[in-house]
């Protein structure tokens, strides 16, 4: 973050990398890079040739730690012929050809990329002279090659002699408000302490916040309010109604996280405050006369924002910026296209003839350089071929519906990948939500056959997606801030009674859903679910369910439905269910890590090498299901946050014929007793103080089986580090084919009397 935007000199490093497409017969190549000094903009890559043609790929980073609104490259080709171009357009002049972006790709956030490509006949292009044109704050820059920006940045008028940046809040007026050390380093104003009473008609910037006047005023005048406990003294007033460029606040962020601010209407009516990132309005929230009130913003990722009043005046108090939290599952905003990461190798895609090309607000005929919509291209593409999303947010108000009947093949799926691991977001924050038993969810998928692979599905006004059809896989994909479950396993139509029409043998493997919540009640949305109406054959596999607003997993079944089909849960992980992403838990919200059954309807789950940790009740509970039960390797760590009462290991009402194998309960708080009703084997867990451990088999009915052991403790592990509150788990616990990586957390150590038990990863 800049205290005032300074001139800068802006280097581009520009290269090339291999780009072969189907339509490139085979044949010797060529290969040539180029090479330039870092810069404030990078493009990394190379190029190769066969015969009279080359292929070139560019990825243009943003480094200035500040948005880019639009860009252009303009390069010297006197002897090139381009004959395809993908994610750009190309126009020649003389010798020289220009690249400008599509209408989805034009703006850079701050460390953000895009990225086009094309193939063309004649001679790479030396690069020894081009030019780039970018848009920064409504004003155009030009950097030729070797030289300085040709246009003069806006430098923000110096801060009136009455304003004081160097002066920090106090302390003790500072709200606490829940940040990541390692995303933004959190900068905040308190209008009371750091600007002095007077009418400001030039821009200003004080602690990282730009006030904009353009054309009109601030003014900062008295005003003796609280808001949670902080007395303010002073208010800077917008005057009237402003825009992105009038009467409006801006900043820089670096990383994902929320903006705070206290605020008050200045009129006898609500007015909004609304957040625009990057060009876009994200998210808008009411200010209310008289009393001052808090408002959370989620900032979506690095770039630039604009905090303006649309509708009339409206006073501020204070600002923080902050990174590493989640939004409000209720106003989930747009995410912006970041950098691309590096894909997975098995996921680097080799378009065919059939694969469709889409991109966010797009309406071409399904190639890259002509990306199709994204719901013409359901209905387009036929079993075998992919639909491959371009990088961006696509944003809906309606809910998407591949219809029943819509089926891939076995062997041949219709597959919706995102391209080469681009950044893609699928935004329902739109959708209207009001009754909870109509709300629209984001994606359902009532088709048969069908692969989802690398998507973010967010802001849905019930589930992210329902999953109703049968042998779909749903693979490295996130549910994140939906206001209902993330992911439900669950019938398409009320009508089908029988579970030969429920979904079945649905895989979902290595997804992440999390700070899902329903606002009406916040004790419905679990991370995932399959419950009430799924039939058998369904797998979870190496996924993931933090900070839900009820459950982890739910898989409760009801009486007027029967039983539901056996599920099997495999080497997946639920942590501080129970409470939403900012850490407050729910009054009437479950928060259980894997709840399996529910209403004495019994269906004998299978759970195996799972960990369950700091959730708000218990770790793992049979919630009265009366079968057979197989709950194996699996450890249970510090649960039951809420009271201390709830159980890591709560299977009381289980079947006699429930199994329980290397098991390992352990807590260094307060927590209650561990009950089993079944077979338990090689197992450590914890009843009335003390410690069991189990080794041989023993049958076990809620009594106390096995020996005396001294407590489990955090020495028996190589970790017990949780993440932080508000990290990105799906990035930092995951490997690049999106499978778990724990890292020694809850390890059991080889020299501990309980090595052997419990998770492995």
């Amino acid at each position: 973050m800049c205290a005032k935007l300074v001139k800068r000199r802006l280097a581009l490093l520009l290269a090339f990398v291999l780009v072969i497409t189907m339509y490139i017969p085979s044949a010797k190549t060529s290969t040539v890079k180029a090479a330039s000094q870092n810069g404030d903009f990078a493009v990394e890559g190379s190029g190769s040739s066969w015969g009279a043609s080359f292929g070139y790929s560019v990825t243009i980073t943003n480094q200035m730690g500040q948005a880019a609104d639009s860009w252009k490259l303009i390069v010297d080709a006197p002897d090139m012929e381009i004959t395809s171009i993908w994610c750009a357009k190309a126009s020649v002049s003389g010798s020289q050809v220009t690249f400008t972006p599509e209408d989805w790709n034009q703006a850079i956030a701050a460390d953000a990329s895009v990225s086009f490509g094309f193939s063309a006949n004649g001679t790479m292009p030396s690069m020894a002279s081009y030019k780039v044109v970018y848009r920064k704050n409504g004003t155009e820059y030009t950097y030729i090659s070797g030289t300085v920006a040709s246009s003069a940045p806006v430098v923000t008028s110096a801060a009136p002699a009455s304003i004081k940046p160097s002066q920090e809040p106090v302390k003790t007026d500072i709200p606490q408000v829940t940040s990541n050390p390692s995303g933004n380093s959190s900068f905040e104003l308190n209008v009371s302490n750091s600007i002095a009473e007077g009418t400001y008609s030039s821009d200003f910037t004080v602690n990282g916040f730009t006030f904009i006047a353009g054309g009109s005023s601030w003014v900062v005048d008295s005003s003796n309010k609280t808001c949670n406990g902080v007395s303010y003294t002073r208010r800077a007033k917008s005057g009237g109604k402003g825009t992105t460029t009038k009467r409006a606040v801006a900043f820089d962020a670096k990383d994902a996280g929320t903006l705070v601010v206290h605020a008050m209407s200045g009129g006898s009516t609500n007015r909004n405050l609304t957040l625009n990132y990057n060009g876009n309005d994200i998210q808008s929230n009411v200010t209310v006369p008289s009393t001052v009130t808090e408002s959370v913003f989620a900032l979506p990722g690095a770039g630039h924002y604009v905090l303006y009043p649309s509708d009339d005046n409206v006073g501020i108090y204070y600002l923080k910026v902050t990174g590493g939290s989640y939004a409000v599952p209720s106003q989930a905003a747009t995410q912006a296209p970041s950098k691309t990461p590096a894909p997975a190798p098995s996921q680097n895609a080799n378009p065919v003839s059939g694969d469709i090309f889409v991109a966010p607000n797009a309406n071409g005929s399904g190639t890259q350089s002509s990306p199709m919509s994204f719901t013409k291209a359901l209905t387009s593409i036929q079993p075998g071929k992919t639909i491959y999303c371009l990088a961006g947010t696509y944003s809906y108000s309606q809910q998407i519906t591949i219809l029943y009947g819509n089926n891939g093949l076995q062997g041949k799926y219709k597959s919706i990948v995102a391209y080469n691991g681009a950044n893609v977001v699928f935004d329902f924050s739109k959708e209207a939500y009001g009754d909870t038993a109509s709300n629209a969810r984001g994606i359902q998928l009532e088709g048969n056959y069908w692969r989802l692979y690398g998507l973010k599905i967010i802001g849905a006004a019930d589930n992210g997606m329902m999953l109703s059809g049968n042998y779909n896989l749903i693979e490295n994909c996130q549910f994140d801030g939906n206001r209902d479950t993330g992911l439900q396993v669950s019938r398409r139509n009320s009508s089908l009674s029988s579970m030969s029409d429920w979904p079945s043998y649905n895989t979902i493997k290595n997804c992440t859903s999390c700070n899902n919540m329903d606002p009406a009640t916040g004790e419905n949305a679990d991370g995932f679910a399959a419950k009430l109406t799924c039939g058998p054959g369904n797998v979870f596999d190496g996924c993931i369910a933090y900070n839900n607003v009820d459950d982890g997993w739910d898989c409760y079944a009801k009486s007027a439905t029967g039983p539901i089909g056996v599920l099997t849960i495999k080497n997946c992980i639920a942590f501080r269910n129970g409470e939403t992403a900012r850490g407050v838990m729910t009054p009437n919200s479950d928060g259980n890590g894997f709840k399996l059954g529910g209403s004495g309807v019994g269906t004998p789950h299978i759970v195996t090498n799972c960990i369950s940790f700091e959730n708000k009740n218990h770790g793992f509970t049979d919630n009265n299901n009366p079968t057979s039960l197989s709950i194996k390797n699996c450890t249970s760590f510090n649960n039951s946050r809420a009271d201390g009462k709830k159980a890591n290991f709560q299977m009381d009402r289980a079947g006699s014929g429930a199994t329980y194998a290397n098991l390992l309960s352990c807590s260094t708080n307060t927590i209650g007793s561990d009950k089993f009703k079944g077979t338990i084997s090689n197992s450590v867990y914890y009843n009335s103080s003390k410690y069991y451990k189990v080794t041989g088999a023993a049958a076990i009915s809620n009594n106390k089986v096995g020996t005396i052991v001294n407590a489990p403790s955090a020495s028996d592990f190589e970790s017990v580090n949780t993440p932080v509150l508000g990290t990105d788990v799906h990035k930092t616990w995951r490997n690049s084919d999106g499978s778990i990586k724990l890292g020694s957390f809850l390890k059991v150590k080889s020299s501990s009397a309980f090595y052997g038990m419990g998770a492995k990863f």
